[in-house]
């Protein structure tokens, strides 16, 4: 199945055309948008009091618990070939998970 190059765009690029040099447009700022970045990170604690000074902390932290993408905003360089298109992901961690162990006195 072959999807056109429309479909891979994540606005409409017709909408835009080329000003002639040394006229302003009429696009305001910050009219460009991104898909939404979500994340869900979670931590879980556990103190154990071992003596009446002396405690042991258990710690289980999860990143990213739904493993879900976070894309990049779309390409917003006018005449580019990939104008429009969303072509990354970004520096957006997977599902990481940790684990640590704490001993105060």
């Amino acid at each position: 199945m072959v999807t056109s190059d429309v479909q891979q765009r994540w606005f409409n690029t017709d909408a835009f055309a080329r000003q002639p040099q040394f006229t302003a447009g009429n696009v305001g700022t910050g009219t460009m948008h991104g898909p939404p970045q979500r994340r869900l990170d979670i931590a879980l604690s556990k103190f154990l009091h071992v003596t009446e000074k002396q405690t042991v902390q258990i710690r289980i932290e999860s990143y990213n618990v739904t493993n879900t993408p976070s894309f990049q905003p779309p390409d917003g360089n006018f005449g580019s070939t990939t104008f429009g298109s969303i072509s990354s992901t970004g520096n957006a961690p997977p599902r990481q998970m940790q684990f640590g162990v704490k001993y105060m006195f």
